[in-house]
């Protein structure tokens, strides 16, 4: 963006230019051209707060429409959860299994769940939470997620020492949705 307007202050570039900026390059996709947008008015909404800018011009650029989600396609279905909940337990998956009930129920997500041990799954409280702390997050803030009836049944049973997940557990992920003929897709426990 700043080399394609070079020496211009920012204060002068319009909305047009900026339109035929964005809209010049065919190859960039929806989501991509989106991306851009929101980028760049960032920065024109930080010139405008150090006076260096009276307006956005991004706010007059024509914004693309959000392409249709695919995160329904890859909502894992009731049969399948139960499918691969079922083969983990009986078939000596259980660290696996407890890591799954605290994403697929909890809203711990995918990469926390490797980060907890049995002592931050508070099960005897009188509200049981999972307590995640700054360290075990991805936004690097501490939260209580609240383990709800059907997965304190789950985490009753799987109950165990140490680490949630055995050292061995993303090898062990990829293959157990498989085995249980499941059709678990990428990311989709997390988008449940």
């Amino acid at each position: 963006f700043r080399d394609h307007f070079k020496d211009c202050e920012i204060g002068v570039v319009t909305s047009d230019a900026c339109e035929k900026y964005f809209y010049r390059s065919k190859s960039w996709s929806t989501t991509t051209l989106r991306s851009h947008l929101r980028h760049i008015s960032v920065l024109f909404n930080f010139a405008i707060e150090r006076g260096y800018a009276g307006i956005n011009p991004i706010d007059s650029v024509e914004k693309p429409k959000k392409p249709p989600g695919t995160s329904r396609k890859r909502v894992v279905s009731v049969e399948n959860v139960i499918k691969l909940l079922r083969y983990a337990y009986e078939n000596d998956y259980k660290q696996e299994c407890a890591a799954l009930v605290l994403i697929l129920f909890c809203g711990v997500r995918v990469d926390e769940v490797a980060r907890l041990t049995w002592d931050d799954v508070k099960l005897d409280e009188e509200k049981p939470v999972v307590a995640l702390g700054e360290d075990q997050t991805k936004t690097g803030k501490s939260r209580f997620n609240p383990i709800p009836k059907n997965a304190l049944e789950w985490l009753t049973l799987l109950r165990a020492k140490g680490r949630i997940t055995s050292a061995n557990y993303e090898g062990r992920m990829r293959y157990l949705p498989e085995k249980a003929d499941a059709g678990l897709k990428q990311n989709s426990a997390r988008i449940c």
